[in-house]
């Protein structure tokens, strides 16, 4: 939320009105504005959208990696370590129980 949202003279309300809201939003609003400042997603330069890009794909990597490792365990290839099929499907249960 920016500040001018959390601003309850905006809509017709007193101070006190604004005072109670500000202690209710108070430290919610500061984490949301990290992540969502002056009306938009953060990413405005390039090491940011880096950073958003590379959070939404590596849960897909990871997944891509148990996968090509577990595979390679079943063909025979000796591996250091590679997950179970278990670990697999639970890699596979967490990202489907996510939002999005």
């Amino acid at each position: 939320m920016s500040d001018d949202a959390l601003d309850p003279r905006r809509h017709g309300a007193d101070r006190a009105d604004a005072r109670r809201l500000r202690a209710v939003a108070g430290p919610r609003s500061r984490v949301a504005h990290v992540f969502y400042d002056r009306g938009g997603f953060i990413g405005h330069d390039g090491l940011e959208r880096f950073a958003r890009d590379f959070f939404r794909v590596a849960p897909f990597v990871v997944l891509a990696a148990y996968i090509a490792l577990y595979a390679l365990r079943r063909a025979g290839v000796a591996l250091f370590w590679a997950p179970t099929g278990l670990g697999v499907i639970f890699v596979i249960a967490t990202l489907r129980s996510a939002p999005g």
